[in-house]
């Protein structure tokens, strides 16, 4: 991005009555290639951008913005993972072609599962090694069948078992209301929802207590209006957090 209109960026967000969401300023910055928008978003962004003139580089279409020039370089170093691009073609109707918000259920075939979820995570700035993860759980889950989650497990706890339904209906009132701190809320409800599970929905052998492990275990980041869950940290996506964390602040200096 011109230097000119990162200045520009900055000085509408200074001046704005509303600061302009990490997730958007992320595609407008040229570190995130793709986001969703919200109907708030839509309707607010040509204040935000001025001109087309002024945002070549930027796309707005549906529901996605879209940074066209990082766009374009994620596709072609990753071409296996988006077979249906052709250099040339609309890039804008070809990001709203790809829904992706809907990443395949567990009933559709593994290959679609794993596409998807590659195309949605990579165009979304997700880190290579959390999209792996993700998917690996995934496709675990559709080979056991085992799948837990938290209403389900409600519902299996019989009325008699009160003291066990009023601990989950505690917890499930604090996790609907709480966001992205869902996820400090299961580690912490760890030994109480590990009990809870394997009495009521239990695993029945590794792969399944692997499930269950990863599912209450897994964390949430944010690091420059990029948004992911990841199952195990390691050095690679330390060094992506990093390198992110570093771009951004260049780049909100």
């Amino acid at each position: 991005m011109a230097e000119s209109e990162k200045n520009r960026i900055l000085e509408i967000e200074q001046g704005a009555t509303k600061k302009i969401p990490d997730y958007i300023k992320s595609v407008l910055l040229g570190i995130k290639p793709v986001s969703s928008l919200d109907e708030k978003d839509v309707s607010s962004i040509d204040a935000i951008l001025g001109s087309h003139e002024e945002r070549s580089e930027i796309i707005i279409i549906g529901n996605y913005i879209i940074n066209k020039n990082l766009t374009t370089r994620v596709i072609a170093g990753n071409k296996h993972f988006f077979p249906d691009y052709k250099e040339g073609c609309d890039l804008g109707e070809y990001i709203v072609s790809l829904d992706l918000n809907n990443t395949a259920s567990l009933e559709a075939d593994e290959s679609v599962i794993l596409l998807k979820n590659m195309q949605a995570g990579l165009l979304f700035g997700i880190p290579p090694e959390a999209i792996k993860q993700h998917c690996d759980f995934l496709l675990t889950k559709k080979k056991t069948g085992y799948n837990p989650n938290f209403d389900q497990l409600l519902r299996l706890i019989p009325k008699e078992d009160a003291f066990a339904r009023n601990q989950m209906e505690l917890f499930m009132n604090l996790y609907n209301k709480s966001g992205n701190r869902g996820f400090q809320l299961k580690i912490q409800g760890g030994e109480m929802l590990w009990n809870l599970f394997n009495k009521y929905m239990p695993p029945k052998n590794d792969e399944e207590k692997s499930i269950l492990h990863r599912f209450l275990s897994s964390e949430s980041y944010s690091v420059a209006g990029i948004t992911w869950v990841q199952f195990t940290d390691n050095q690679e996506l330390q060094i992506f957090r990093d390198r992110l964390k570093r771009q951004w602040e260049s780049l909100n200096k």
